[in-house]
């Protein structure tokens, strides 16, 4: 089935006071955007420091010039 998450092994999660630091690599801004949201939604969390990097994935003709 598809998904919009990221898989686990691409984000490191730290938590320290109830702050929440994510990092690592996604290919998709949606998939950024899509674990902050889930992190946000668990009881103690206080704020989300999202530092996951995307990573574009290239496209047909990335890269050509015209």
């Amino acid at each position: 089935a598809w998904t919009a998450a990221l898989p686990a092994q691409a984000v490191q999660v730290k938590v320290e006071d109830g702050w929440v630091t994510l990092s690592g690599g996604g290919d998709w801004h949606y998939q950024k955007m899509a674990a902050a949201v889930c992190v946000r939604a668990i009881r103690g969390v206080r704020g989300v420091h999202n530092q996951i990097q995307v990573r574009p994935v290239a496209g047909p003709g990335a890269g050509a010039s015209a």
